[in-house]
């Protein structure tokens, strides 16, 4: 069948973009014909030379305004029809398929945040996009809730589609090497060594975990931090990695990952940890944490950081295993994401 899948950008960097390439990769080993409908593109990125590139430019455009041209050239593009299959990956109004990643007065809510004059703007992007698209696949049961609270979509235009895990990459087989990759990025053996993965440090809550460790200095507690490199001072038991390319073996190293976000529709990285082995403590505001068992870790339910201190002495009090496979327990793998994808799509009416 002919595919169109949408995005604003093609790049290496950020998870819907791995996804944007994954999907295109799955659809061509399926013998289908698949055009990729964007506005930038990194010339870094090597695409399969079948896929069949459709340039929509908007640099024109004032800043602020650029994603909403884009999602008006994508209407038209996508009203012209001759496609049997269309997905997009951005807020941009006329798919049958819209996966949502996050939505903008969610972000404001948790994040306490006035509007601002270009909040308007990208409320209405996501206003468009939820209105006009045949149906939507939201990132978690947290991120359904709030598209039917404060948008307004009805509950069965709406169905949860959690994102896909790579499992050829993230595995627990790495675990029992976790004594040698230790060594390797220096975590002492003698200390639980946690493990925060962030590029929006705001957002993930880097302000909670320096409270709270600063009141853990005197135990045998270590933070590693690996992304965006801090602003502020760290105390001694927190260590800034820099941006690592071998995150499965971080992973795998680390005791726990631990994930204060303030809002986290999902959180790839919490499912990714689970897949190597490593046992989590995250946020209720975090959406993967809706797929954790007793096993797996636990759940802060808000961000007071007497809460935190008291849920890390639980979760190592527990000495918790995180059993194998936990992408493949929950339909996390490509094709099993990608079957159900394609069931929803397949129920959809047809005009």
């Amino acid at each position: 069948m002919k595919v169109a899948l949408v995005h604003y950008r093609i790049a290496h960097a950020g998870g819907l973009e791995r996804r944007l390439l994954n999907y295109t990769r799955y659809f061509l080993d399926r013998g289908d014909e698949v055009t990729l409908l964007f506005a930038q593109r990194d010339p870094s990125v090597k695409l399969p030379k079948q896929v069949i590139l459709r340039h929509l430019p908007v640099r024109l455009y004032p800043k602020p305004l650029r994603m909403g041209a884009f999602g008006n050239k994508v209407k038209k593009e996508l009203e012209k029809g001759g496609y049997d299959f269309d997905l997009s990956l951005g807020r941009t109004p006329g798919a049958q398929l819209l996966v949502c990643p996050g939505n903008h007065r969610g972000f404001l809510h948790h994040m306490e945040r006035r509007w601002r004059y270009t909040d308007a703007i990208e409320a209405r992007l996501d206003i468009k996009a939820f209105e006009s698209a045949q149906h939507i696949l939201a990132a978690s049961h947290q991120m359904k809730e709030e598209l039917v609270d404060w948008y307004m979509v009805p509950e069965e235009k709406i169905s949860v589609l959690y994102p896909p895990s790579d499992v050829s990459r993230f595995s627990n087989a790495l675990k029992t090497q976790q004594a040698a990759l230790r060594k390797k990025w220096g975590m002492s053996p003698a200390k639980k060594n946690f493990l925060f993965v962030s590029y929006s440090h705001r957002r993930k809550g880097l302000s909670i975990l320096l409270e709270l460790f600063r009141e853990l200095q005197q135990e045998p507690f270590q933070l590693y931090i690996a992304g965006e490199k801090p602003k502020r001072p760290l105390p001694a038991n927190i260590t800034y990695l820099d941006f690592i390319e071998q995150m499965p073996e971080l992973y795998a190293a680390a005791d726990y990952l631990i994930h204060p976000a303030f809002y986290e529709p999902f959180g790839q990285i919490v499912t990714e940890s689970l897949q190597c082995g490593t046992p989590v403590l995250v946020s209720a505001t975090t959406g993967a944490g809706e797929l954790l068992c007793p096993d797996e870790g636990m759940v802060v339910p808000n961000q007071q950081v007497s809460n935190w201190v008291q849920g890390l002495h639980e979760l190592i009090s527990r000495n918790l295993k995180v059993p194998p496979k936990f992408a493949e327990r929950n339909g996390l793998t490509l094709p099993q994401h990608m079957k159900e994808m394609l069931t929803i799509w397949a129920d959809l009416p047809r005009p």
